[in-house]
């Protein structure tokens, strides 16, 4: 888990109801970002995508152990996770992250 001053708070009240920002389209998952005066992110599995809690829980997990060193980066981060990838190793999810977090560092507006 990451720690609470990391964790990008998604209520209703706080956001206006949706966050917003630039897209990154990945394999397992896409990325809305926005600049931000300090690292923040958050992880949203629908059941749609998993219907057993402990997947759910368990790709929360992945992308979070895949975070905890990339602190380096200003921008609040929403992971939406588009397949159910609880199986996957946190290799390979930390390796897609680490790409999209490349094209966030190479996106001219950001």
């Amino acid at each position: 888990m990451l720690a609470k001053i990391s964790r990008l708070n998604l209520s209703k009240n706080k956001n206006s109801g949706r966050f917003k920002g630039q897209r990154i389209l990945g394999l397992r998952f896409d990325i809305i970002y926005k600049k931000a005066p300090q690292f923040k992110a958050a992880t949203v599995v629908s059941k749609k995508i998993a219907k057993l809690a402990v997947d759910r829980n368990r790709m929360k997990r992945l992308v979070a152990a895949s975070l905890k060193n990339k602190k380096d980066i200003k921008a609040e981060l929403l992971f939406i996770a588009k397949i159910n990838f609880a199986h996957s190793t946190q290799k390979e999810v930390g390796v897609e992250i680490e790409e999209s977090l490349k094209k966030i560092h190479n996106d001219k507006n950001y």
